[in-house]
């Protein structure tokens, strides 16, 4: 089967053992291996291969994660006193003992706090672990998820699968823009299939105890917020502007960020608004703007009880009976 090398080669290259062949070749050729024993040499080629293997893994999934920061690392936070970031805290972190059970990471802070670069370190430390990630915007997973049902029941449950066989997902900018009903009910539907299954990373720049409110409370809210609150580890972000400080982002670059952050709010105070006047509007459309339906403090007109009162008056006098141009003495 094997009549010369070449033969040799190509089976292992067809197994995806080619390190393994390699370090064996090299090893014939290497007097240092003259007194080394044939399982010894065995195990460092397998070594070999394994550690190629490895690597090989780390860079694939470090590919598909699509990192806003991919050069991150733990070691960029360790001991930041600026940013509540303890030498504890951030080893409890790289121990990645939060993933076991499917709980989450919640990173909140000011614009320019450095959430998403910590984000993106502590998700390339599950990469070296192994583990399959994947960043998004939270306006583009939005988005994505829409564009996925627009085109079908199949294609978005596809797409949702796909999201559920990632380990750890990461979300920036979780809660920044206001949600339709049924954005609402989409998030829904992804956090109830990754629930205690796998774990989140959520960047924000709400502090938790206000996801509620930013979400706008409903049957469907109460229920999102039921698969992730409480599974959730909040670490809040302090002190002066990391990504500034490490280089990453220029003075305008925060100015931006801050700006974006100030239009977002303007934007939310803007949808209220318009969500008000169009309650309102459907009220008149179908007849229901009334003082009763509002239940504004003041005397209802009744129609009827007018025509009783005035009824047997004559034209041009007052419900009284008394002409209103005649001065009463």
């Amino acid at each position: 089967m094997f009549n010369n090398p070449e033969h040799l080669e190509a089976f292992f290259t067809q197994k995806r053992l080619s390190t393994f062949f390699n370090e064996i070749t090299l090893q014939e050729d290497n007097v240092e291996f003259a007194d080394v024993s044939f399982s010894e040499r065995i195990q460092k080629a397998v070594e070999e291969q394994v550690n190629f293997d490895s690597d090989a893994l780390i860079l694939r999934l470090q590919k598909v994660a699509k990192l806003r920061f991919p050069d991150a690392h733990l070691s960029d936070f360790s001991g930041d006193n600026s940013q509540n970031l303890s030498v504890e805290k951030i080893n409890n972190i790289a121990t990645l003992g939060w993933m076991k059970y499917g709980q989450n990471l919640g990173l909140t802070g000011k614009a320019g706090t450095g959430k998403t670069r910590l984000g993106c370190a502590i998700a390339n430390e599950a990469i070296l672990h192994g583990h399959s990630v994947l960043f998004y915007r939270y306006s583009e997973l939005l988005r994505d998820m829409e564009i996925k049902e627009r085109e079908g029941l199949e294609k978005l449950k596809l797409f949702l699968k796909k999201l559920c066989r990632v380990k750890v997902l990461v979300i920036d900018d979780w809660g920044l823009s206001p949600l339709t009903n049924n954005q609402r009910q989409l998030l829904f539907e992804l956090i109830d299939l990754r629930a205690e299954k796998s774990s989140l990373i959520l960047t924000s720049q709400y502090q938790k105890d206000v996801w509620y409110d930013v979400f706008k409370r409903d049957c469907t809210t109460d229920a999102l917020m039921d698969r992730i609150y409480h599974c959730t580890t909040e670490i809040a972000l302090e002190g002066v502007q990391r990504e500034a400080a490490v280089g990453s982002r220029t003075v305008l670059d925060v100015l931006d960020a801050e700006q974006e952050l100030l239009d977002a709010k303007v934007s939310l105070v803007g949808a209220d608004r318009d969500q008000v006047v169009a309650s309102f509007q459907l009220q008149e459309a179908i007849g229901q703007l009334t003082a009763k339906n509002l239940a504004l403090p003041v005397k209802i007109y009744n129609p009827l009880n007018h025509y009783k009162e005035i009824r047997s008056k004559w034209f041009g006098s007052n419900s009284s009976g008394q002409n209103p141009g005649k001065q009463i003495k």
